[in-house]
């Protein structure tokens, strides 16, 4: 019964099961009294166990379930939410003192949800000649985030110029 629906008022299969209270008390009763007490009160009679009697319990089993379903949405929306992501923000050497500010903007908000930015400085052409005009541009971004601090070195390849910053 790991990954299946338990089994559920005439789907019990026993002569006998352990009723579970909801005040925690137990008894071994036949499975007619247990159904019928469950109809009495308006609600299921629900299979936790397999053991020998199988453990039972009365309850309202929608609502069981949407509980379950719930918890269990709950559970993958912390674990995305606790999930890292890398956001990337690319730029040029000749990019514009204006866009230079919407990148720390975005760099600092991105770090303060939790995330790691990469910033990428990309040169076409004869650009790639005057590399010091994109580590300017770095510099002025790495000095305007205030939220974090580059995780390495600066890396310089091909016609790519990149860090990657991490929160403090």
């Amino acid at each position: 019964m790991k990954n299946e629906e338990p089994a559920i008022n005439g789907a019990i299969r026993s002569t006998v099961v352990r009723l579970v209270m909801d005040n925690g008390d137990q008894s071994v009763i036949p499975v007619r009294e247990a159904l019928y007490q469950a109809r009495e009160a308006g609600l299921d009679l629900v299979q936790f166990s397999e053991s020998n009697p199988p453990v039972v319990k009365i309850l309202d089993y929608s609502k069981f379930k949407f509980e379950q379903q719930k918890k269990q949405k709950e559970a993958a929306k912390k674990s995305r939410a606790s999930r890292v992501e890398m956001k990337e923000l690319q730029f040029r050497p000749v990019t514009d003192d204006n866009d230079v500010k919407r990148l720390i903007k975005n760099a600092n908000k991105f770090l303060e949800e939790g995330n790691k930015v990469k910033l990428v400085c990309k040169f076409r052409g004869r650009e790639n000649t005057h590399r010091e005009n994109g580590f300017a541009i770095l510099n002025e971004i790495l000095a305007g985030i205030t939220t974090g601090t580059p995780e390495g070195r600066v890396n310089a390849q091909d016609r790519n110029i990149s860090v990657i910053i991490a929160k403090n």
